[in-house]
């Protein structure tokens, strides 16, 4: 299955009280600190978490990390009580969009579940879905769950579900990479980096030597002294990474993964996730823990990606070195922007300067440093300093 997603709406979502943007193959969201980046892409893992298998909508506003639906709503919403995440996708050749409206039910003091107002599928203008429907009506306890978690309900829409399903998420955090997993840490996707090295070993030895050694040659790129990255097993079968650097002795000296550099952990997991073929891939500040050489590399290395596996990657980042290369286009942008009320999120191509600086042959990083920097920022430079 190919697909991405192409268009954005949001209201009343976190931070977000009006979103309408549409979505490139390779998308870099930027924007001031808490201006609600993370909260962008948790939309799009939302409806990832609907669609899994062991998700649902209880699931996914009431025991994961987002508090349930008031603390979701977005604070700015005023009078309007609902929530809407909808999204078009091109999935196989159609046009799929999916609209998923809730309210809250309950009161403040006593709140109860989340209710659907709205759910509706079209596939190529064609509607597949519309709720309420004549059996909501019938029972109104059916409004608890969307269509899209019940396969007794999803039949006309599998192809958007499993789609849907396909969404990951990625931001590897290095202590995890270095732990075990446990349970069922990755039933949600990668996530973190927990069990890395563990679902390196469930892919077949041919894909996983063909993949780390493409991750080696671009780690002897940036890596001083190294020299081979290799994944094995202990005498116990537990997994480990080892690598090879030149040494003053002949043979060299080999590390396993709890000396690697906490760079060297978040490179070999991002070039391995980014070498998947996959559905869309959401990427948490790649920048984090790199040397700039290596961040102004990313774009072009993404690029690559989205070229070679047809796969959709949207990724925030603070980095202006990530938007250096002179490949990335206005158009690839979501620039968010903290207003009193709310957080916009605009296309770059909303700026005629970053579309000049395009048109020239200019990188954007400056420009869009200059848009995302708030105004009191030479103020965090006085901390310290007498009153």
């Amino acid at each position: 299955m190919q697909g991405r997603f192409t268009r954005l709406k949001l209201e009343n979502w976190r931070n977000f009280r009006t979103v309408d943007v549409e979505l490139a193959n390779r998308v870099f969201v930027v924007g001031p600190n808490a201006s609600g980046k993370s909260n962008l892409l948790d939309a799009f893992r939302f409806l990832q978490e609907l669609a899994v298998d062991g998700g649902g909508l209880t699931n996914a506003l009431e025991k994961s990390n987002r508090g349930g639906i008031r603390s979701v709503r977005s604070l700015h919403a005023g009078a309007n009580p609902t929530i809407t995440i909808a999204v078009s996708a091109e999935i196989d050749g159609s046009t799929w969009r999916y609209r998923l409206v809730l309210e809250a039910t309950g009161s403040s003091q006593k709140p109860g579940p989340a209710r659907i107002v709205e759910e509706i599928v079209d596939r190529d203008e064609e509607n597949r879905l519309h709720r309420p429907n004549p059996d909501d009506k019938k029972d109104p306890e059916l409004l608890f769950a969307t269509a899209l978690e019940q396969r007794s309900a999803n039949a006309k829409f599998r192809s958007l579900r499993d789609f849907l399903r396909t969404v990951d998420y990625i931001h590897v955090i290095p202590q995890l990479v270095r732990a075990p997993a446990q349970g069922d840490s990755r039933r949600f996707g990668k996530g973190l980096g927990t069990g890395l090295i563990e679902a390196m070993g469930e892919v077949s030895k041919r894909t996983r030597d063909a993949r780390l050694n493409r991750i080696q040659k671009g780690l002897r790129s940036v890596l001083p002294q190294f020299e081979k990255l290799e994944w094995m097993q202990d005498k116990k079968g537990v997994p480990h990474l080892r690598a090879k650097y030149n040494h003053w002795r002949k043979e060299g000296a080999w590390q396993r993964e709890w000396a690697f550099s906490d760079g060297t952990l978040r490179l070999i997991g991002l070039l391995w996730f980014l070498d998947e073929s996959g559905g869309p891939l959401l990427l948490e500040e790649p920048e984090m823990s790199l040397h700039a050489a290596a961040v102004r590399q990313l774009p072009s290395i993404v690029s690559n990606v989205t070229s070679r596996h047809a796969r959709q990657v949207i990724m925030t980042s603070h980095s202006p070195d990530l938007l250096a290369d002179k490949g990335v286009d206005p158009s690839e942008l979501l620039i968010l922007e903290t207003t009193g009320s709310e957080t916009t999120a605009k296309s770059g191509k909303a700026w005629p300067k970053l579309v000049d600086a395009a048109k020239a042959d200019m990188p954007l990083s400056m420009y869009v440093e200059d848009i995302t920097r708030p105004d009191e920022y030479a103020n965090l430079g006085t901390f310290g300093t007498r009153p």
